[in-house]
């Protein structure tokens, strides 16, 4: 019998258990994530008594979860027996299992069920990558066509090698024709530019025309594209903002070898921002074996690649509520969780001010507008004597004269496909100048 538990506390009391009732020959209980189950053995029975998600704010949390149980299973366990124990029904379907029996059982006073089923294969998923070829010649918006034509032929190849399925394919290149155009995975965004002008018959008909350019190039079917409209006041009654509106589509995709949720009906940079693809590639090569702290973590992003690169735990602090339950969501979805992987709606300066745990890499995200220095020092008296903080901004950032060894990397981590819309991040590589002394260095 083996176990696992991503909780060293719970880990350290199974063990107390198991010498106590003389097993230790026949009970290993190991410490690990969902994220790295590997198959111990050609038949077998996996019992999972996962979190149930019994406090409304844990629901969406654990949805992912055991989205990320059922995918992982079918990766590693298919044919082997499953036990299921959990306390909602609605939830234990999101694992997309099939159950052949159902008993009712307590776990103390809570009510729950164990599913008992057998681990199908993982259904096969029909690889997709738009296949580019040029306009023809002489038909409407041909320049248009011509510009993401290239702009395909040059980035996707490149994107194959590297496992990359998220990227820009066209990025307001033309004046004449204000677009964006993303590539989630298999599906296609399109969005229109805020300087288009207000709605009517010609510019309707010219959209159209777009978009029948881009399903030709692209060879693309119409059902794996969306649009993001720009909805001015003039033109809907009762929405001020200007923002696009209509019902959620939230899906999952996948950037070499890490899933996330993007919304395609707000703005999905917030969820998946293309332009910083680089930099969370970087840090998941440069993780491994370290603890890693995200500052203004957004959706997680950053952290997911960290926890994929092997980062032995990880802190993520975003003030922003939704942004955290979003950055839950998706290191569930990923199979990672427990006390070392946490997540905290918190002011960053606030919690910098007061922890006293250390980190051997660090990620700032600065907010617009925002002091760096206010921030920077705080965080590099929580970062190891050999630790590493990368510091992005949308503006350039001067840190002479302070007590830090600063190396402007923004040229590395910067994008091949986002360069026309004015979203360059700066990224400057930060480390001690003198060593922290041994006794103060408990990271």
């Amino acid at each position: 019998i083996i176990g696992f538990d991503a909780d060293p506390e719970a880990v350290s009391a199974a063990r107390t258990n198991v010498r106590a009732a003389g097993l230790e020959d026949r009970i290993r209980i190991h410490h690990g994530q969902l994220a790295d189950l590997k198959r111990p053995g050609d038949r077998g029975m996996v019992l999972v008594n996962p979190p149930y998600g019994e406090r409304l704010s844990e629901r969406e949390t654990v949805k992912y979860l055991y989205r990320a149980i059922g995918r992982i299973f079918r990766r590693e366990l298919t044919g082997w027996q499953l036990g299921f124990f959990s306390a909602n029904p609605d939830l234990a379907g999101s694992m997309n299992q099939e159950w052949t029996e159902s008993f009712k059982l307590f776990n103390g006073p809570i009510r729950c069920r164990l599913h008992c089923g057998v681990i199908p294969e993982p259904p096969a998923e029909k690889e997709f990558s738009p296949e580019p070829r040029p306009p023809e010649p002489g038909r409407e918006a041909e320049e248009f066509g011509r510009a993401l034509f290239e702009n395909a032929a040059k980035l996707l190849p490149t994107a194959r090698t590297n496992n990359i399925s998220c990227l820009r394919l066209y990025d307001h290149d033309l004046q004449a024709f204000d677009l964006s155009i993303d590539l989630y995975d298999r599906w296609l965004l399109v969005r229109e530019g805020r300087s288009t002008p207000a709605g009517g018959e010609k510019k309707d008909h010219d959209f159209n025309i777009v978009l029948q350019v881009i399903r030709e190039v692209l060879t693309i079917p119409p059902s794996r594209i969306f649009f993001n409209r720009q909805i001015r006041p003039s033109v809907r009654k009762g929405n001020k903002s200007g923002k696009t509106t209509g019902r959620e589509k939230i899906f999952e995709v996948m950037e070499n070898g890490c899933r996330f949720l993007v919304n395609f009906n707000r703005e999905p940079d917030r969820d998946l921002p293309l332009h910083l693809q680089k930099l969370r590639l970087e840090l998941g090569k440069t993780c491994r074996g370290k603890t890693f702290l995200n500052l203004f973590g957004g959706s997680g992003t950053a952290t997911v690649h960290a926890q994929k690169g092997g980062a032995l735990a990880t802190t993520t602090l975003e003030p922003d509520a939704g942004r955290a339950r979003l950055a839950r969501a998706n290191i569930a979805l990923n199979g990672f969780g427990g006390p070392r992987h946490e997540v905290l709606q918190e002011d960053c300066r606030r919690w910098l001010g007061r922890t006293r745990s250390r980190y051997g890499a660090i990620l700032l995200n600065l907010p617009t507008g925002a002091d760096p220095k206010e921030l920077v020092d705080p965080a590099m008296g929580r970062l190891t004597r050999d630790g590493m903080l990368l510091l992005v901004s949308d503006e350039a950032c001067q840190m002479e004269g302070s007590a830090y060894r600063a190396r402007d990397i923004s040229d590395r981590i910067r994008p091949d496909d986002c360069r026309s819309s004015g979203r360059l991040p700066w990224c400057l590589e930060i480390r001690h100048l003198r060593a922290v002394s041994p006794e103060k260095n408990d990271g």
